[in-house]
């Protein structure tokens, strides 16, 4: 399983959030999008359904036939509806479900060194997950 660790300086997470949502649209896989909050999940909503940035069909855990959504938004990485193969984890949102999927991303706002130290721990303790770290400059990703 593959863990990738975004670390965002000028990139606002949920900007990045969409975009890495689009090309998981593109390989025919659908998504789970955890936050860690109610308030960022409606944040996250709205920018997903802004029509002048991005237009990402989604929907909320709790509504109606989940199981048919390519994206959900929840704030549990629990198994989901819709199947998920990748999951997407914003703000401080707990990762500990991550090995069920097969790639486990992690946005965080400018190097976050706590949560990047949870990433490193997390993929030494268990042997089939490949951690690789990002960290934006100067307009590129590059490798932390």
């Amino acid at each position: 399983m593959e863990l990738i660790y975004y670390s965002t300086s000028t990139t606002p997470a949920d900007k990045l959030l969409a975009k890495l949502l689009a090309k998981t649209l593109e390989q025919n896989k659908r998504a789970l999008v955890v936050c860690e909050t109610e308030e960022y999940q409606t944040h996250v909503n709205d920018t997903l359904w802004n029509p002048r940035a991005v237009l990402l069909p989604h929907a909320r855990a709790t509504d109606m036939y989940p199981e048919e959504q390519p994206i959900l938004l929840s704030l549990s990485d629990v198994t989901p509806a819709n199947k998920a193969e990748f999951v997407f984890y914003l703000e401080s949102s707990d990762f500990a479900h991550a090995e069920q999927y097969n790639r486990a991303v992690i946005i965080a706002s400018s190097l976050d060194e706590k949560r990047l130290q949870e990433a490193q721990q997390f993929a030494q303790q268990n042997s089939t997950v490949q951690l690789k770290c990002w960290k934006e400059a100067d307009g590129k990703w590059v490798p932390a």
